[in-house]
């Protein structure tokens, strides 16, 4: 893959840094055409997104449970098991923290064929 870069450029951590560093295990295999790249990101959030609905905060340990019947069912490709448990190990050594949920996300590609994520981040609605 060409290099990924998040689009932003604050000094402050952004959601597209956050998921890039999260997902670098399975960005790392997504490597050539847009559309491997594209892929790649779909497993990373769609993984980072079943995590961060199982917090506290979310309250919804359902997604992630989904995910993981889906992972382990016995049909899913080995490669798909090898991300699900990297990117488990992941998010909970370096981001368990973190309860911003992708509510979208875009991949750009400029003339020259640099490529840059976009996520548009939620957060959790405040307990009254």
């Amino acid at each position: 893959m060409s290099q990924v870069a998040s689009g932003k450029g604050s000094s402050a951590r952004s959601l597209e840094e956050t998921i890039l560093e999260f997902g670098a295990p399975v960005l790392a295999m997504g490597r050539g055409p847009r559309e491997r790249v594209e892929e790649a990101l779909h497993v990373v959030v769609t993984m980072w997104n079943a995590h961060v609905l199982a917090t506290s905060q979310w309250k919804r340990p359902s997604d992630l449970a989904e995910l993981k019947d889906l992972v382990y069912c016995g049909r899913a490709p080995d490669g798909l098991i090898v991300a699900f448990e990297a990117l488990s190990r992941r998010r909970a050594e370096l981001f368990a923290d973190d309860v911003r949920l992708v509510a979208s996300w875009e991949l750009l590609e400029d003339e020259r064929g640099r490529m840059t994520v976009r996520c548009q981040p939620r957060l959790p609605r405040r307990a009254a």
